[in-house]
């Protein structure tokens, strides 16, 4: 939560730009940030039963249509107006995709284009740990300890003018090289797979219960393909602890 407090007391909106290691990456940021979020997210997000409703129900979520470059350009302009109009605080994964690998990815234009737009303070947010508890291609994630670290804020394109590509190259160069720099300094307390027993029994119990919830009272209402991935979202807000 370091850096965060002068834009706490203050309450001016800030562009989060978050390392994308795992579905866990939200969730922890949501639990650990003092500083509600309105994300940034693929569209497909949005047709997860439940999940999907309440984001759009309360605003926390737009979605993203990689397929479609101008709905997407669309999407990202009425969400920079009303982060002007509301005050709203941005979170979005620049890399556009999760990790396949747990390191940092090649960082997409867009998030810089918007961000020059919206001419707020970029806080980078560097994660450890995640991929670990939750790689892609497994179902659901694992019990552990992940680590979460607020970067200072880089003020210095709030003020320009100058929203051209060659200032959005720049951002993006020095942001990535701020985050990628920081990844190889280990945190303070390391992630584990260590917990509790009476974490694991909270664990496990949730496990059942979601499961019987959703495949049972829930599968005739919804498709049980979207179950699986609304069933793993769920168990990402038990199984997570972050220091």
């Amino acid at each position: 939560r370091e850096h965060l407090d002068e834009f706490i007391t203050t309450g001016t909106p800030i562009f989060g730009l978050f390392q994308h290691l795992s579905n866990l990456d939200s969730f922890t940021i949501v639990a650990e940030s003092p500083i509600g979020f309105t994300w940034v997210g693929k569209e497909s997000l949005l047709k997860v039963p439940i999940f999907g409703q309440l984001s759009r129900a309360f605003g926390t979520m737009v979605g993203i249509n990689r397929d479609d470059r101008e709905s997407a350009i669309n999407n990202l302009n009425k969400l920079c107006e009303r982060l002007r109009k509301s005050g709203i605080s941005i979170a979005i994964a620049p890399e556009g995709t999760r990790s396949t690998t747990g390191q940092l990815n090649d960082f997409k234009k867009g998030p810089f284009h918007m961000a020059t737009a919206c001419k707020v303070p970029l806080v980078p947010i560097v994660l450890f740990g995640h991929y670990d508890a939750w790689p892609p291609g497994q179902m659901l994630p694992s019990p552990g300890c992940v680590t979460l670290r607020f970067l200072p804020p880089v003020k210095e394109f709030v003020t320009t003018n100058d929203s051209n590509e060659k200032t959005t190259d720049i951002i993006l160069a020095k942001m990535r090289k701020i985050m990628l720099e920081d990844t190889i300094k280990p945190p303070v307390i390391r992630p584990s797979s260590s917990v509790s027993p009476s974490f694991l029994i909270v664990h496990y119990g949730a496990l059942v219960f979601t499961y019987f919830m959703f495949f049972y009272f829930l599968s005739s209402v919804y498709n049980p393909g979207t179950l699986i991935y609304l069933l793993g979202f769920v168990m990402a807000l038990w199984v997570t602890g972050s220091d």
